[in-house]
């Protein structure tokens, strides 16, 4: 059964929190061609190359080190609330937290699982019902590309402040494009337990994730 948890974490953000992760997206993300051939991918067409922007974690960790202590921290408790399993975070901090932008109506997300036992995102732009952005989360755990996601799904409209925790790597997921709007930032974090130690996490997903097609 898919669940999804959800916490407002207004009252734990900084002043001025989003603002500050938006010039950090400004000035740090990096393009990247995904070409879905990682094991994690669920999209039909192997050949298909999506643009998306990303702000790895290293970076996060040395421009917003008060959103790594979130991480690492109060996060990680909200999330155990929502498992039995005790929560790890990530030792690799490239991979822990990751800043993923969307501009104009050409990027979206491509259709994927994810390689950890419990993933957070909080939203630190708003989209409006029906200017697009929204995450697209498929009941049926099989299902590949937008369309058989679309078919049978929980929908997330993304609004600033609001932290979600779902069990990413079961259900295929993506990011519908912008219809209107200039940009959608989401950061997300990776959460590691027993039966899912990060030393199992995809291989290929940080050159997948952080390279691209060259």
């Amino acid at each position: 059964m898919f669940q999804l948890w959800d916490f407002d974490v207004a009252r734990y953000l900084p002043s001025g929190w989003d603002s500050e992760i938006r010039e950090i997206a400004s000035k740090h993300s990096k393009s990247v061609i995904l070409v879905p051939t990682s094991i994690t991918s669920r999209e039909l067409d192997p050949n298909l190359t999506l643009e998306t922007l990303v702000v790895d974690g290293a970076v996060v960790a040395e421009h917003l080190p008060w959103f790594f202590e979130l991480y690492q921290g109060i996060f990680r408790e909200l999330g155990q609330r929502c498992v039995s399993e005790e929560l790890t975070i990530a030792r690799d901090t490239i991979q822990a937290v990751n800043l993923n932008i969307q501009r104009g109506q050409k990027m979206r997300y491509e259709c994927h699982v994810d390689s950890c036992f419990l993933t957070g995102i909080l939203y630190a732009t708003p989209c409006q019902p029906g200017t697009g952005g929204e995450l697209v989360i498929s009941l049926d755990q099989n299902a590949l590309g937008p369309e058989q996601i679309e078919r049978r799904s929980h929908i997330v409209q993304p609004e600033t402040g609001r932290l979600l925790f779902f069990e990413g790597s079961k259900n295929p997921h993506f990011v519908r494009p912008l219809i209107h709007g200039a940009e959608r930032i989401s950061v997300v974090m990776s959460y590691f337990s027993h039966s899912f130690p990060e030393k199992d996490r995809a291989p290929d997903l940080r050159r997948h994730l952080y390279v691209g097609k060259k």
